[in-house]
């Protein structure tokens, strides 16, 4: 898994792992708070809708894919017991990410982007 620490107004994605099939993480469990006690779920939760797309920008570059400005995310519901958000890129490609409490990610994709919208 690699490792990153993206900041965003606050919040931080602890790990970010690639991905290219559409299919869901098998490995995906619901998990726990960060150990030094922060729930990055609920922080992501709380972000303004531009800080929330910068902190998607991050996860999927650093997921080593491209994508130059994320113009839509929605909240997917929970994947595998982990919150999930769909987002498009100005290239219209949509991508999946998948963020357990303790700030593990995963970005799927890319994936269809029906139904994502601006915020």
């Amino acid at each position: 898994m690699k490792h990153i620490l993206a900041i965003a107004a606050g919040a931080a994605l602890a790990a970010c792992t690639p991905a290219t099939d559409e299919g869901n993480s098998s490995n995906a469990a619901t998990s726990a708070p960060a150990a030094n006690g922060t729930d990055y779920v609920a922080e992501i939760r709380t972000m303004a809708p531009e800080q929330r797309k910068a902190t998607f920008l991050r996860a999927i570059r650093d997921a080593q894919q491209a994508c130059q400005q994320v113009v839509a995310e929605q909240d997917a519901g929970p994947m595998n017991g982990e919150a999930a958000w769909t987002v498009r890129c100005e290239d219209g490609r949509g991508w999946m990410i998948v963020i357990a409490r303790d700030g593990n990610a995963k970005v799927t994709g890319p994936v269809a982007a029906k139904g994502t919208t601006s915020r």
